[in-house]
């Protein structure tokens, strides 16, 4: 934007000093023009003038000396010629004795022996270059006496008026300059607002609801642009706001009677006949996928609503954590989890988000996956043909996958996975929640067939460079290791506890 606001400013100050400062160079060359010739008539009259009692008086050295003295004050070459036009003195004798030439064929010295002063521009063959002239006649009572001739090389000439040009070039350059830095400073003082309506604008975009476009004072147009855009904003993040408290408040009233509900049907266990068994354990699943649902909708809600605070994460020691923590579980359902690829890998990831994506992967992974097969967590660093700018993380399983169409559509909120599958029932709230996090931070999210069957869950995030290694000092005491061990297991234990029990 500023580069067409320059180019347009540029073109019409350019336009500008075209048209006025061609005519103005013409005129100013024919000036130089007239002015020469004025110059040079004026000393040949005073030379004239000077010459005629020496002519006169047959003085040769004292008309040399004129003309010698005039030749040491400019570049002109004077000729002081008798009344038939012979040479009595030359100013590019230089203190040889000047022989006596003719010059009475010369046009100029024609018309001047004839008593008419004579000046313009004319070809010397014998000088091989263009010549100003002007010859003046020295008159003594009505009679020609002699000739006074003052040359220049057109050269004189041109330098003076090459020196107007570039004296005119040299002053349209720097009201260029001038031009140009008034009109930058110009166009960012009015293309400012808009930058910062701009950078608003992809902050709301981002998930950032507070961002807000700076008013400027003038002009009226973009005041009232950002006053708009910051009424409208103010407007999304009610509402999104508002159907945020809807759904986490309609989350939380719903947990505390669907708890009880199953702490009541968990009571009734003892009393329930035989032959209504069945009934009472399908009613007891019920319960618990209507506490999953409603979980997950309040999960949900919080990461659409959270805004993106990307920072630089060990993906390798956020993927080893998290396996960790599902490893008992899935040795329960002898179902083993393996880490591969290269661990030192880092990206741009808001706090906790990885940690939700492949928590709600994992629990997926192990649901369908059967007895005796491996989850594979995959980590692939930044290579060549990405250019550098993801890190993918796959969570693979050996489960019976899905179909094409159902992978496109799985992400859906109000997806289902049927029984006839053989795969886990209930709506795709946990995948819906793994789109919205990966998004949040820029990344991208991708269900693919693995190679042999199952699912590969393939997530990208934008790649961040790796730390400084910076040597570590472990401190340890006798005893401590175990503790601390045993102290993760319990954490990892507890952690799985809740994620199951939701």
């Amino acid at each position: 934007m500023i580069r067409r606001l320059l180019a347009g400013y540029l073109s019409i100050t350019l336009f500008i000093l075209v048209v006025l400062e061609i005519p103005l160079g013409i005129s100013f060359a024919r000036l130089q023009r007239n002015r020469l010739i004025a110059d040079v008539q004026h000393d040949a009259a005073t030379i004239a003038l000077f010459s005629e009692p020496r002519l006169e008086a047959k003085d040769a050295a004292g008309l040399q000396r004129v003309v010698d003295a005039y030749r040491a004050r400019t570049k002109g070459r004077v000729v002081i010629l008798d009344q038939v036009g012979i040479l009595r003195a030359d100013s590019d004798s230089r203190g040889a004795p000047v022989p006596a030439r003719d010059f009475s064929t010369r046009p100029e010295v024609q018309r001047a022996l004839g008593g008419d002063e004579a000046h313009g521009f004319r070809h010397s063959t014998l000088l091989g270059q263009d010549l100003l002239f002007v010859a003046v006649p020295m008159n003594s009572g009505g009679i020609v006496r002699g000739v006074v001739r003052i040359t220049y090389p057109s050269s004189v000439l041109a330098t003076t008026i090459l020196r107007s040009w570039a004296l005119l070039v040299g002053l349209a350059l720097l009201i260029l300059a001038v031009v140009i830095a008034v009109s930058f400073r110009l166009a960012r003082s009015v293309l400012a607002p808009l930058h910062d309506l701009e950078d608003a604008a992809a902050r709301l975009g981002e998930g950032d609801l507070k961002a807000r476009a700076k008013v400027p004072r003038a002009p009226r147009e973009l005041t009232v642009l950002a006053q708009e855009f910051n009424a409208t904003a103010s407007k999304l993040a009610r509402l999104v706001d508002s159907q945020a408290r809807l759904v986490a408040d309609v989350s939380h009233q719903l947990r505390t009677p669907l708890a009880a509900l199953r702490l009541r049907l968990e009571m009734l266990e003892a009393d329930i006949p035989r032959r209504a068994h069945e009934d009472y354990e399908a009613a007891v699943a019920e319960v618990h996928r209507l506490s999953r649902l409603v979980d997950g909708l309040l999960m949900l809600a919080r990461a659409e609503n959270r805004p993106s605070a990307r920072e630089r994460t060990d993906v390798g020691a956020i993927v080893s954590g998290r396996r960790a923590a599902w490893l008992p579980l899935a040795e329960e359902r002898h179902v083993n989890i393996a880490v591969e690829g290269r661990l030192r890998a880092f990206a741009l990831v808001t706090p906790g988000n990885l940690e939700q994506v492949l928590d709600n992967l994992i629990a997926n992974a192990i649901d369908v996956s059967p007895e005796n097969s491996t989850i594979s967590l995959r980590i692939e660093p930044p290579t060549a043909e990405l250019e550098g700018r993801w890190t993918t993380v796959h969570v693979i399983d050996q489960g019976p996958g899905m179909s094409l169409e159902r992978r496109v559509s799985a992400f859906d909120r109000s997806w289902r996975v049927g029984d006839s599958e053989g795969t886990i029932g209930g709506f795709g709230l946990g995948l819906a929640i793994v789109r919205q996090l990966v998004v949040t931070d820029r990344g991208e999210v991708e269900l693919l067939e693995a190679d042999g069957g199952g699912l590969d869950v393939c997530v990208r995030l934008s790649a961040a460079t790796a730390p400084r290694r910076r040597p570590i000092v472990v401190r340890s005491a006798e005893g401590e290791g175990g503790s601390a061990s045993e102290a993760a297991r319990t954490a990892a234990k507890a952690r799985v506890d809740q994620l199951v029990s939701n």
